[in-house]
């Protein structure tokens, strides 16, 4: 936008200021961050996740399946239905590093668990990069 000057010229805005401002509101947010608390993870502002209830019955197919239970335990069944416990997240990835990247695997998680834990799961099984489905408990 400009403004008529008294003998027909236009006179220009100063910036000047404005980048004073702006610069020292960089400088107070670089000091600023290192400062600040960080948060451990994001489920400290998270909200609880209520998964719904379904009574419709989908078979699912025969992959193997990862069981990850309320209260922490794992369990993987291959497609034979031959059972394997597993003491750790970290050790999926060996078991699943033996599936190829054609193969599919199924993960049956409680709904009372911890959603980090999923998270994590999720992580280990997706470095394989082997495609997963998410498998509900029908309704009793």
């Amino acid at each position: 936008m400009a403004f008529s000057g008294g003998k027909g010229g236009f006179a220009d805005i100063n910036i000047t200021p404005l980048v004073d401002v702006m610069l020292v509101l960089l400088v107070i947010y670089m000091v600023m961050t290192p400062i600040m608390p960080k948060e451990e993870s994001a489920a400290s502002d998270s909200q609880d996740i209520s998964l719904t209830n379904t009574s419709t019955k989908v078979e699912a197919k025969n992959r193997p399946k990862i069981i990850f239970n309320k209260n922490g335990s794992l369990t993987y069944l291959n497609k034979d239905k031959q059972e394997t416990k597993v003491n750790s997240i970290s050790e999926i990835s060996k078991i699943t590093s033996k599936l190829t990247e054609k193969e599919e695997i199924n993960l049956e998680i409680d709904k009372d668990i911890v959603w980090d834990n999923v998270y994590k799961l999720v992580a280990e099984v997706s470095k394989q990069k082997v495609k997963y489905y998410f498998i509900s408990q029908p309704v009793k």
